[in-house]
């Protein structure tokens, strides 16, 4: 009879391959998901056939629902967590930037307070040039862009991170972050097309000032996010 030969002296705890917190993070992403899909089923319908068509956005925006503004709050929340999520399984370069320490949960708190201040400021400052050029009403439905995008591109990144908790081994994947960069290059990209599109149906229209404000509010953010990430 063959005998095995311990291989340690004692006992080894259990490594777990996630953290507690971050399975209740994607509880609460899955709980967020689940009521809007349950209580605000005709109001989804409504935003994802907004994102592909201008005149229903402008019809949205006209009516000012109520349940219509719930349901944007919440998929603005999974927007939020969900990509403060991602950023935290592949933003480990970035993460070494921070000029503080932090263990991963603080990290992740960082980076979802980091998403929500960067759309914070960029919507005080359209709202602020909307006043300024007397382009209020142009600019809210840039900022009604903004938001309608985010919310859609957060439920589209929902299921790559229960992929991505359910098999961690892939935030090693390059594959995997391609399919992310790429998605949120086209999610951006079709922003900025209906931005030039709104900016064209104004009376104010210049292909100087519109060309500007995508230099200096949309692509010089980016550039930015992406040396900083790009820093070993």
């Amino acid at each position: 009879m063959n005998e095995l030969t311990p291989v340690h002296n004692g006992p080894v705890p259990l490594n777990q391959a996630h953290p507690f917190w971050l399975f209740m993070v994607l509880m609460v992403i899955a709980s967020l998901v689940v009521i809007v899909r349950i209580f605000y089923r005709k109001n989804i319908s409504e935003i994802t056939r907004a994102f592909l068509s201008m005149s229903i956005t402008g019809q949205l925006m006209r009516e000012e629902n109520i349940l219509q503004q719930r349901a944007s709050i919440i998929l603005t929340l999974i927007f939020n967590l969900t990509a403060a999520y991602i950023v935290w399984q592949f933003g480990s370069a970035l993460a070494q930037q921070l000029p503080f320490s932090l263990n991963d949960f603080g990290r992740f708190l960082f980076f979802a307070f980091l998403i929500s201040i960067i759309y914070s400021i960029k919507y005080v400052v359209l709202r602020l040039a909307g006043f300024i050029f007397e382009t209020s009403q142009e600019m809210d439905a840039y900022i009604f862009n903004i938001f309608l995008s985010n919310n859609i591109f957060g439920m589209v990144l929902f299921p790559i991170a229960v992929i991505l908790f359910l098999y961690p081994q892939l935030s090693d994947s390059r594959l995997i972050l391609s399919v992310i960069i790429v998605l949120a290059l086209l999610f951006y990209i079709f922003r900025l097309l209906r931005g030039i599109l709104i900016g064209r149906a104004s009376s104010g229209y210049t292909p100087v000032y519109l060309f500007l404000y995508i230099c200096a509010l949309e692509i010089a953010p980016l550039m930015v996010l992406l040396k900083l990430a790009s820093l070993q």
